[in-house]
């Protein structure tokens, strides 16, 4: 890769990097199931185990800091944290059991809340601006396409042989490991030489997130119509896996099927168009689009509940039709919405972690308000998601209506 220009290595890594990610998620996006129904997991162990993605994010200000006060060091911490973060799943085979896989899982998705701002970093000092939704998009395509390949197989070996998932969450932690630590090998050069006079950054969440907000108002109201929309997605993780295995009674094979194949093929289709339209639009724009149609997937969920068994297998996937288009949106515009609000490449990191950050603390309420809303009935999450859906539309509707230079200031990339 020496005689490669910084844009070519960087999607050469972004590629591969993606197709690791692709694989390993592929795994463990049955991983609630598997507690259901092979460790006999209690409902509010499910609940805490949802939490996990989102709660781990809450580690994105400090790597935020850290970045933004040791770009030099930038590679250093790539490594440290695929050790620290990524490693240690490959021990699951000897630690296994529920508790195990939700401590391993925490760590994993630590790894991930670090990628983030190290991603926004590299595509605005690599690549134009108007081609960041285009090549990430076809990067997402990749991931999702070795997804659909690891989440079937993997189902179908779990009709099988249900012990198999001990070995492939082991595996999962050497690829995942493998996943971040290539990303050492991507061009940083202008991000370690640009030199700026930063503002202290506090360490304590919530301050830092407020001097954010100042800085840039419709950001505070994009992150507000994302917070509520983190309810319509979060409320109902803890009761998905109840529905799919107790109420529905589904296979491994299908629910695989369902949250892995049909969901990507969807995600596919769309995203290289999406990427397209979101270099000609904005994120306020995709959001719009996002929120709106998931609001199809509880409601088809809920449906699912009401029709005759033979048939609740092909409402399930219609519901994960909706949530393919949606999320392919929201994938978008959840990822690089943050560097169109900050003003200058160092402001990218804060900007990233406070969007991953407030991930983190919606984490902390959603999915256990799931948790509380199933005791009551199985139906109450689905319920709510709609509701939160609706409203995080309209918000994002009225951001989208202000002028385009105010949510969407033109910075051009450092130069290489």
């Amino acid at each position: 890769m020496k005689n490669l220009s910084p844009k070519a290595k960087t999607i050469n890594v972004q590629m591969f990097h993606n197709a690791l990610e692709g694989v390993v998620y592929g795994f463990l996006i049955m991983s609630e199931v598997i507690m259901r129904r092979e460790m006999n997991a209690t409902p509010f162990m499910i609940a805490l185990f949802t939490m996990v993605m989102p709660v781990s994010s809450l580690f994105s200000i400090y790597f935020s800091h850290i970045l933004s006060r040791n770009p030099g060091k930038i590679r250093l911490f790539i490594f440290l944290s695929a050790i620290l973060t990524r490693l240690p799943m490959v021990f699951f085979f000897i630690f296994r059991g529920p508790t195990a896989l939700l401590f391993l899982t925490l760590l994993y998705f630590m790894g991930h809340s670090f990628i983030k701002p190290v991603q926004n970093i590299f595509m605005r000092l690599n690549y134009e601006k108007r081609e960041i939704g285009k090549i990430f998009a076809y990067s997402i395509s990749v991931n999702k396409i070795l997804f659909i390949i690891a989440a079937y197989v993997f189902g179908r070996w779990l009709d099988a042989d249900s012990s198999v998932y001990i070995l492939v969450f082991s595996i999962s932690g050497l690829f995942s490991f493998l996943s971040l630590f290539m990303l050492a090998l991507v061009p940083f050069k202008g991000w370690t030489e640009e030199q700026q006079n930063l503002e202290k950054m506090d360490l304590f969440i919530i301050p830092t997130i407020i001097k954010v907000f100042k800085k840039n108002m419709d950001y505070f109201r994009y992150e507000t119509a994302f917070f509520i929309y983190g309810g319509g997605f979060m409320v109902i993780l803890p009761a998905i896996p109840i529905m799919l295995v107790d109420y529905l009674d589904l296979s491994y094979s299908v629910i695989s099927f369902g949250r892995g194949v049909v969901s990507a093929v969807v995600i596919i289709t769309l995203m290289p168009l999406l990427g397209k339209l979101f270099d000609r639009r904005d994120p306020v724009f995709m959001g719009v689009i996002a929120f709106a149609i998931l609001v199809g997937h509880p409601l088809s969920i809920i449906l699912a509940y009401f029709v005759n068994p033979e048939f609740s297998k092909y409402v399930v996937y219609l519901s994960y039709i909706f949530f393919g288009v949606g999320m392919a949106a929201v994938t978008l515009c959840w990822n690089l919405g943050p560097m169109y609000f900050a003003s200058n490449n160092m402001e990218i990191p804060q900007f990233t972690s406070t969007h991953v950050t407030l991930t983190g603390i919606r984490g902390l309420i959603w999915p256990f308000s799931g948790y509380l809303l199933l005791r009551i009935h199985i139906l109450l999450p689905f319920i709510a998601s709609i509701i939160f859906l609706i409203v995080a539309t309209l918000i994002m509707r009225s951001l989208h209506k202000r002028p385009k230079n105010a949510i969407h200031p033109e910075v051009e990339p450092a130069s290489v």
